[in-house]
């Protein structure tokens, strides 16, 4: 992560990538084991930013010392328009066949 990197500590980058890659590996192996396919490949991906993203969300508000207000300021938008997606596929399904 370049913020790290521009802060003058890049080996907290190293850990949070580092940390992402380790359990993709560890969730794509099990999906190859399991014999899932595709869909399993799409679930290890985002289990390990589920892992990555809140430990990468962690080490920069240390860093840069924010608060809840900073964070939530900055994370309820594509939050909600994520859940939003997941939560009614059909309707981006309908508006990407409309401009595809």
């Amino acid at each position: 992560m370049s913020i790290f990197n521009v802060l003058g500590v890049p080996k907290w980058g190293v850990l949070v990538r580092g940390t992402e890659a380790l359990v993709l590996c560890g969730l794509l192996g099990l999906s190859a084991y399991t014999g899932s396919g595709a869909a399993g490949m799409a679930w290890a991906v985002l289990g390990a930013l589920l892992v990555a993203l809140p430990l990468g969300m962690l080490l920069i508000e240390r860093l840069l010392q924010l608060g809840w207000r900073q964070r939530v300021a900055v994370t309820w938008r594509p939050l909600l328009g994520a859940l939003s997606v997941a939560r009614h596929p059909h309707v981006v399904a309908a508006g990407m066949a409309q401009h595809g």
